[in-house]
């Protein structure tokens, strides 16, 4: 092999490992999104909660089908930061916001 296609094949590699990356951020902020809108219609069907409003939702991948994250909030009491765990078959989703 030489010096020049273990560079190409190297550079492959890194490329392939940013794009991988991408698509994970990529999903991740799509499910986060789909999150969001979810615990918001929730909120909205409760008159105590209709004022919250989701500011963000950060999802980190723990494993094949389940998420946990923090979710920031305000409200007329002020910000709020919440756990939230997130369960997916990529079809449907559960959330709980943790205790």
């Amino acid at each position: 092999m030489t010096c020049k296609s273990k560079k190409t094949k190297t550079a492959l590699a890194i490329l392939l490992s940013i794009l991988c990356l991408e698509v994970a951020n990529a999903s991740n902020e799509e499910l986060a999104t789909a999150v969001k809108e979810s615990i918001q219609q929730e909120f909205g069907k409760d008159a105590e909660l209709r004022s919250v409003v989701i500011k963000d939702l950060t999802l980190i991948q723990e494993s094949d089908n389940k998420y946990r994250g923090l979710l920031e909030i305000s409200s007329p009491e002020g910000e709020e930061k919440l756990a939230v765990n997130v369960t997916t078959d990529n079809e449907n989703l559960i959330w709980e916001i943790a205790d």
